[in-house]
């Protein structure tokens, strides 16, 4: 191999991992920038052993929809948040518990609820925002004072259910 090609080569191989893992360019791009076939770029990738991304657009901020990663599921905002310990497998995060979690300093735990005092779940204004420590002080503090509306054949379903006896448990 004539010295140019070497010294072409070992450029290549300083190039492309800066490029692919720290610049998160796909090889066809970095093939672009310089000068280089795809194929190359792939042989190169290989013998460095480079994880390269999928030959489709990236997920997240190198889509080229891409919107910014605010989205909204039911009533709810989510935020695109992939380095959360607590994301969706699409890694999203609730944005009313990220609200919290500034305010707070600390990320939430699972068992931490996050209460809309206006009932509104799209109102993640801090002053809107409360923090329970698990669903059933959550549950304690919403159903206070409320009564359930019942039929009278549907409450007493409910006491025959609580009445029944149960089969003793074996040992």
């Amino acid at each position: 191999m004539p010295r140019f090609a070497r010294k072409r080569l070992s450029y290549l191989e300083s190039q492309i991992p800066f490029l692919i893992e720290n610049e998160g360019l796909q090889q066809w791009k970095v093939a672009k920038l310089l000068g280089v076939s795809r194929d190359t770029v792939g042989r190169i990738c290989k013998r460095l052993g480079l994880e390269t991304q999928r030959t489709g657009p990236r997920s997240g901020e190198g889509h080229p929809n891409w919107e910014g990663g605010r989205r909204k599921v039911g009533s709810y905002w989510y935020i695109y948040a992939p380095h959360h310990p607590y994301t969706t497998k699409q890694r999203y995060v609730a944005e009313h518990r990220l609200v919290v979690e500034k305010e707070l300093r600390r990320f939430l735990l699972p068992t931490e609820v996050v209460h809309h005092r206006d009932g509104n779940p799209g109102n993640n204004e801090l002053e809107n925002l409360e923090v329970f420590l698990t669903n059933a002080e959550h549950l304690r503090h919403e159903l206070t004072g409320r009564t359930p509306k019942w039929t009278a054949a549907g409450r007493e379903r409910t006491l025959q259910g609580v009445r029944r006896r149960r089969k003793p448990r074996r040992s």
